[in-house]
Order: C-alpha cells, then sequence, then structure tokens
C-alpha cells in the first residue's frame, strides 16, 4: 500500500489541513517540513509533537540558503570571492561561509534533538540538498562540483551524527528526474551506501506527460534501491504548475487513473509519495470538494491500496504500535 503524504511549510494551527478538509479529518500518514523555517526562528516542536502523537510519520527537506550572500537556495552567487563555488567556500574552514554554515547545523542539531516524547527520541526523515542533480540549486549541478556536492554531504552528515550525537535520523538521498539524469543521480553524486536509508526522486509534469515521467522515475529509483538495499521513495509530485491549474476534464480522474493505478499496477514498492504544499487558493496540490480534481482525490483516499493516518491498517504497523506504547494510550 501506498502512504500518503503532504508538505506543510507553512504551519498555523495544529490541526490545520486542506487533507483534513478533504477527507472529512483525516490526515497524511507522512507530514512533510522545510527544515529552514527552523533555522529562521520558528518552533515547529510542537507540532511535530502532535502530528507523531497521532502516528505520523515526519519528513524535513531543507531550502537551504545561501551562507555568503544571504540569499534564497537558487543564488548560487559566491559574492566575489575567489572560490569556485558556495560549496567549496562552505568547506573552507577560514570562511565566514563554514562559520554559518556550522551555525545552521548547530540549530538543526539541537532541534532534532530536541525531538522526544516521554524522553524516547522522535524518528524523523532528513532530505538534505535535495534535487542535486539538477542546476537550479546552489548544491545543483550548475553551482557545484560533484566531489564538492559529496563532501557536503559527508561533512553535514557526520558532523551531526558523529559530533552532535544525533541519530535519530533517517537519510534520505532525493535526485530531481532520476530517469532523465541517472549517472548524475546514482553515479556522480551518491553519497554511498552507508550514508543513504532512503532513496526517493522528485518529479513535477504537466498532466499530459505525468503518468509516463514517474513510472520512468519510479522504475529507475526502485531497481537501484532494490539493488542496494534501500526503501524507495517518492519524495515530492504533483503537477508541475499545482492541481488547480488541471482544467482539460480528461485529467480529472488525476488521483487515480494518472497517480494512483500505474504506481500500483507497475510500482507498488514505493514506499510513501508526498505532494506539495497548498499554499493559497491560487498555488495548491491537495484539491478541496467542489473542485474538478477532488471526487478523484475522494476515491483515492478510499481506496484499500493507500493508507492514511486514521486507516485501522496503519494503526497497527510497528511504528504506531510503539508510540501507543509512548505515550501510555491508544492514539487519537
Amino acid at each position: 500500500p501506498l502512504q500518503y503524504s503532504d508538505q506543510r511549510n507553512h504551519p498555523m494551527e495544529f490541526s490545520k489541513s486542506d487533507v483534513s478538509n478533504s477527507t472529512g479529518g483525516d490526515y497524511p500518514v507522512v507530514f512533510g517540513y522545510n527544515l529552514q523555517d527552523v533555522i529562521d526562528g520558528k518552533n515547529l516542536t510542537s507540532y511535530v509533537k502532535w502530528a507523531v502523537s497521532r502516528g505520523a510519520v515526519i519528513t524535513y527537506y531543507w531550502q537551504t540558503h545561501n551562507p555568503l550572500t544571504g540569499g534564497l537556495s537558487k543564488d548560487c552567487s559566491t559574492n566575489g570571492t575567489n572560490q569556485r563555488s558556495v560549496i567549496s567556500e562552505i568547506l573552507n574552514e577560514e570562511t565566514n561561509a563554514h562559520a554559518m554554515f556550522m551555525g545552521w547545523l548547530d540549530t538543526i542539531s539541537d532541534f532534532f534533538l530536541s525531538l522526544n516524547i516521554h524522553g524516547e527520541a522522535v524518528p524523523v526523515i532528513f532530505r538534505p540538498f535535495h534535487e542535486c542533480s539538477a542546476d537550479w540549486y546552489w548544491w545543483g549541478t550548475a553551482c557545484a562540483e560533484d566531489e564538492d556536492f559529496l563532501a557536503l554531504w559527508l561533512m553535514t552528515q557526520d558532523y551531526l551524527m558523529n559530533t552532535r550525537g544525533v541519530h535519530n535520523i533517517l537519510w534520505e538521498y532525493a535526485p530531481s528526474k532520476p530517469a532523465d539524469q541517472y549517472d548524475v543521480s546514482f553515479h556522480d553524486r551518491w553519497p554511498g551506501d552507508e550514508r543513504v536509508d532512503i532513496v526517493g526522486f522528485d518529479r513535477y509534469s504537466q498532466p499530459e506527460n505525468y503518468r509516463n515521467d514517474i513510472l520512468r522515475d519510479c522504475r529507475a529509483v526502485t531497481d537501484f534501491s532494490n539493488a542496494h538495499g534501500k526503501i524507495a521513495a517518492m519524495s515530492e509530485t504533483g503537477i508541475l504548475t499545482g492541481i488547480n491549474t488541471i482544467t482539460d476534464e480528461e485529467y480529472f480522474n488525476f488521483f487515480t487513473e494518472d497517480f494512483l493505478l500505474p504506481m500500483m499496477e507497475e510500482c507498488p514498492s514505493i514506499s510513501f509519495a508526498l505532494t506539495f504544499s497548498n499554499f493559497n487558493t491560487g498555488k495548491y496540490w491537495v484539491p478541496l470538494p467542489g473542485q474538478p480534481t477532488y471526487d478523484s482525490f475522494l476515491s483515492f483516499y478510499n481506496d484499500e491500496q493507500t493508507y492514511f493516518l486514521k486507516d485501522s491498517r496503519w494503526r497497527q504497523v510497528e511504528y504506531v504500535t510503539e508510540i501507543e506504547k509512548v505515550i501510555g494510550r491508544a492514539l487519537i
């Protein structure tokens, strides 16, 4: 079965969720957050504990700012330094960029270490430097050499685990469009079997291409994961411009015919799929009642091949039963 997930980049209230609004009160199994929010000062600890105490799995990606310029993640500028890339500046222990980045890692470490319920550490999935096979981020192919990217991954992982003692993380490696960029995804930038727990992929596409694109990526990722003994996941996915832009009646059954059916028939070993956020009324990835793709989403929700948070089958998995032991009661 496929665990459904959504990205919650701007939580406002514990129970506020468009998935809940669309399902009559249920939630995704996997909750996704942006770790940059923690670095920017948002306290997400209570949100994570709220979700976990109800049986949710937590995943974090990191839309990392540029430590040289203060710019956003797509700013590749080295700010006039002589370094060849942002990463090479970070790797130089004599630079301000290195000091800033290590400070961010301390903030991240403090946050992960704070995640406990009744003294038991909360496990989370961490997906750093996502879409590294693409060219749009400062850690991507247009802005950083492969060896520098690998050095950054190893430095980040070693600092969190060995220096700060953070051991409640599953490390997820998630290139973009791996079927189109296989060598860079699984050879040039692969951190190594001992460095990765979950292999995911990010893929957004237009309605007419979506089914074919995700199947090609899924086959590439599951074949690689099986060969390397890893869990496979769909880390981010959806219609490129948002589910709200589907106006062609041919794709009103998107969630069942273009997403669930091909995945379950041809790529069933994917563990979970994460959609992007619902930002506002003009940009969202989960439909609401009355919208063209809503009936399809509701059928997707009710299908026996999907798990949502209140599904009785999900409540029987060991992860959930262990949470119940820790909190001393059945989940809400």
